[in-house]
């Protein structure tokens, strides 16, 4: 991997863990909270809180959201999990993406390190998945 594809892996991974971050901490581009709000009592900014309706719901389901993208199985990884390139796991499904990276040696957040490979792999397409995961760019 040459030193401009190691830098552009490194700039992505950082641009994308403090979007991560970043969208953690706030819903709108301000601060859930400062101090100040946890000295103060609550406020209420309704006009007359003697017409709310205290009790609980009458029904405590939650709507579901439809998804595109297929529910996720369990695929055993492929026997060539050490020399898939970045161009061919940009290919397949989250379900074969998770089974590579087992195969590969990762242990744990398949879904959010398949997500980020996916990122990734688009600045360094013929690196494999190996590499990025063994020897990272430093």
């Amino acid at each position: 991997m040459t030193r401009l594809h190691i830098r552009t892996l490194a700039a992505t991974l950082l641009v994308t863990a403090a979007a991560v971050g970043f969208s953690a901490c706030t819903t709108d581009g301000t601060p859930l909270a400062s101090p100040s709000d946890l000295s103060a009592p609550p406020t209420s900014t309704a006009s007359n809180d003697d017409d709310y309706d205290y009790r609980s719901p009458t029904s405590t389901t939650v709507p579901r959201t439809t998804s595109t993208e297929p529910p996720i199985s369990d695929v055993p990884p492929p026997p060539d999990s050490t020399s898939i390139t970045c161009r061919e796991f940009l290919t397949m499904d989250k379900s074969h993406q998770i089974a590579v990276l087992k195969g590969v040696g990762a242990t744990r957040n398949f879904e959010v390190v398949a997500t980020l490979f996916s990122i990734t792999c688009r600045a360094t397409p013929d690196a494999t998945i190996y590499d990025l995961i063994h020897n990272p760019p430093r």
